[in-house]
């Protein structure tokens, strides 16, 4: 008697399929042969299971899309137990049900047929072969070029004799393997393959019948069917478990950012080398080229991962997306593996590590088409080139950013005179320095890039641009000298490779004092006394000032504000954090809290306290620090923290702090105690960004101050 082999896949939820589909070939296929199973699973139950003549092999889901790729794999790994056991081996897809008798006669290939048999669909026949859904990638070892091909055969019902199923296998198996190496997945994975291996063969062709699907339209009898997997599992639920794992890195910010963006691309597509994910770009906010953009400037193209992130989003739970959020700037960041089939990371990922691991990638990537050179670029070039010590110098120009306006400003040039006088120190050679400043056309940029890149050493300032521009240069020898202090707001401890040296920067109180006098002049004609932008938050300011320069006119001057705030509370005065009572509460909270003036605040705030508890925050859906249930929180967290005599109640009574506390699980808020002015500062800054607009310069300029007194 023949001996058969069947070879059938099972994971996650097809694993419901299982059951039907034994119970029916035992049944009815191949009733005349002696038949084994050898299945692929990951559910534990199948595995425990005893039965006379299945196999259960452990495997693990790795998402439909690849574990159908590696269907090749799984079958080489058992190939000596296949050619020991079988005369012949059929692969039958999970969703195949038999409903009629079949004899092994009526599939079993001959010679002619090389010994293979494979389901042709019969629709397909009315189609040319241009029509067909062959691989048409010329770079993937499935392509079929049009005006080839003569049928196109379903990869749900294949098989033939064991060698001859096992040599298909094989070759399958090290195709695949070698388009994934490449990042390529196959249009329709194995069946794609099995196409192209059979495309000038001539299979003995199974009709419609051994595999009837609704969507053929097939009008004659039927053995066996294709249950509609859309029908059985759940549209959505066989998307989710259909999709290719995709990791998506989403570009933001200038050229540079964008730049570290890729650099990241780069390494996650090295992380996930084994095919189990497949990385790809993201547009651009704006969703087009531009001349200062990274597919403007560079030969990148991300057509196909357009078109991917569209499928696999289509109709995807949201539940299914996993966002992955930079958490800290400039720390590098340990990649894990994920089970959801779309993970996005939004950030900007600027550490070095990521770009010298894929340093010969980025390289190519990075390459400038210089066709377009102006010529005023050119004549620069010739002069670096004819330097045997160029220098560039990167000078960001004035931009609208607040923050870096104020750090140029403070800083002064005392860092570019110590850094160039570091270079003439270092060098053996009496240095030639280039100055780039960012003032050239937008479509001209990239020149300043390339031009910065073409200099044998580089001092450059904090900004991505001015990173890469160093980065790229050729020179195995060069100096690189950036600021120690890359940001006075967060630090950045893997931003900068280990062999650039980093200078510290210098701070010039008299431009200090000078901008602290123009933050003067305008607490004096504000009315607002809130927080955010009024004078509670210049109360905080000139406190911290006073403290960081000793001086104690400032002090003087942060209390006669703050009086003037005592005057002019009124208890019309919204609930608000940022322009209301919660937000100069916690301001006063926080004076006291740090010993920047002297009170009991339980006396001070008691009629604030009551004020905050008349809100009625059962019904507050508003969970925003501004105006919302967080500002409230916050203010609620700060007085409980503040330091009393034990035997002194707290200012909330139980009852209101049980609402607040259920309102806060109904809004998925954390009843954290923040009394760090920095969450609050971070807090501003996220509102004004949300806005379109800067945070306040007093804010910008406390964080300079505190970045600076932590040195």
């Amino acid at each position: 008697m023949i001996r058969i082999g069947i070879v059938y896949m099972a994971t996650g939820y097809y694993c419901r399929f299982w059951k039907e589909f034994y119970i029916s070939c035992e049944t009815f296929f191949c009733i005349d042969a002696e038949k084994g199973y050898e299945v692929f699973t990951d559910s534990i139950e199948l595995l425990k299971m005893n039965i006379p003549n299945v196999s259960f092999h452990a495997i693990k889901d790795k998402g439909w899309i690849i574990n159908v790729s590696s269907k090749s794999d799984f079958i080489c790994s058992i190939s000596e137990r296949l050619r020991q056991n079988y005369d012949y081996i059929y692969y039958l897809n999970g969703n195949f049900r038999c409903l009629k008798s079949i004899y092994s006669t009526e599939i079993l290939p001959e010679e002619q047929n090389g010994y293979f048999a494979a389901l042709s669909f019969q629709h397909n026949r009315y189609k040319s072969p241009n029509e067909y859904h062959y691989d048409r990638n010329k770079n993937s070892h499935a392509y079929i070029p049009f005006g080839k091909g003569k049928r196109y055969y379903q990869a749900s019902f294949y098989g033939g004799r064991t060698d001859e199923l096992l040599k298909f296998s094989e070759w399958s198996r090290n195709m695949i393997n070698k388009d994934i190496s490449n990042g390529i997945i196959a249009r329709y994975q194995d069946e794609s393959y099995l196409n192209c291996y059979l495309q000038d063969s001539e299979p003995l062709v199974l009709s419609d019948a051994y595999g009837y699907s609704d969507f053929t339209h097939y009008q004659g009898e039927y053995k066996a069917e294709l249950i509609n997997k859309n029908q059985y599992l759940g549209t959505s639920l066989l998307h989710a478990r259909s999709l290719l794992p995709v990791s998506q890195v989403k570009l933001q910010g200038n050229l540079g950012d964008q730049m570290f963006g890729f650099a990241f691309y780069c390494y996650l597509k090295k992380f996930w080398r084994d095919g189990q994910r497949k990385t790809i770009l993201s547009l651009l906010p704006e969703g087009r080229r531009t001349t200062d953009s990274l597919y403007g400037v560079f030969p990148i193209d991300i057509t196909d991962d357009i078109k991917i992130v569209e499928q696999q989003c289509k109709n995807l739970p949201e539940k299914k997306i996993i966002k992955v959020t930079e958490k800290f700037s400039s720390v590098f960041y340990q990649v894990e593996d994920f089970n959801a089939p779309v993970v996005v990371f939004d950030g900007k990922w600027q550490c070095y590590q990521y770009a010298e691991a894929c340093e010969d990638e980025l390289r190519e990537s990075f390459q400038f088409s210089l066709t377009h050179l102006s010529e005023q670029s050119k004549e620069i070039l010739n002069k670096i080139r004819s330097c045997k010590c160029s220098v560039s110098v990167h000078v960001p120009a004035n931009t609208a950013d607040s923050y870096n306006i104020l750090l140029q400003k403070i800083i002064s040039d005392n860092y570019f005179e110590r850094a160039m006088e570091q270079m003439r120190i270092s060098l053996q050679c009496e240095p030639i320095f280039f100055f780039f400043r960012d003032e050239c056309p937008v479509e001209e940029l990239w020149e300043e890039l390339f031009l910065i890149s073409q200099c044998k050493h580089h001092i450059i300032t904090n900004n991505s641009f001015s990173w890469w521009g160093a980065w790229l240069g050729k020179n195995t020898e060069k100096l690189v000298i950036a600021p120690k202090n890359w940001s006075f707001w967060k630090d950045t401890p893997d931003l900068l490779p280990t062999e650039w040296i980093k200078l510290p920067i210098n701070i010039d109180k008299k431009q200090l004092n000078n901008i602290i006098g123009q933050q003067i002049l305008k607490s004096q004609v504000t009315e607002n006394i809130g927080l955010y932008n009024g004078k509670m938050g210049y109360v905080l300011f000139f406190f911290h000032c006073a403290r960081f320069l000793n001086n104690i006119w400032y002090e003087e001057y942060a209390e006669e504000l703050l009086s003037e705030i005592y005057e002019g509370i009124h208890w019309d005065l919204s609930i608000s954090f940022s322009s209301g009572l919660c937000g100069i509460g916690w301001g006063i909270e926080y004076l006291v809290h740090h010993g920047f003036v002297a009170g009991c605040t339980d006396d001070i705030l008691s009629e604030l306290d009551k004020k905050v508890m008349e809100i009625d925050i059962r019904r507050i859906e508003d969970k925003s620090l501004e105006h919302g249930l967080k500002g409230i929180t916050c203010y609620v967290s700060s007085r409980i923290s503040s330091p009393r005599d034990i035997v002194s109640t707290l200012p909330f009574d139980p009852s209101y702090l049980n609402e607040l506390k259920e309102a806060c699980l109904r809004l998925n808020i954390k009843m954290t105690q923040l009394t760090s002015i920095n969450d609050i500062l971070k807090g501003i800054k996220t509102y004004y960004m949300k806005l379109h607009k800067g945070a306040p310069l007093w804010c910008e300029l406390y964080c300079v101050i505190d970045k600076i007194e932590k040195m």
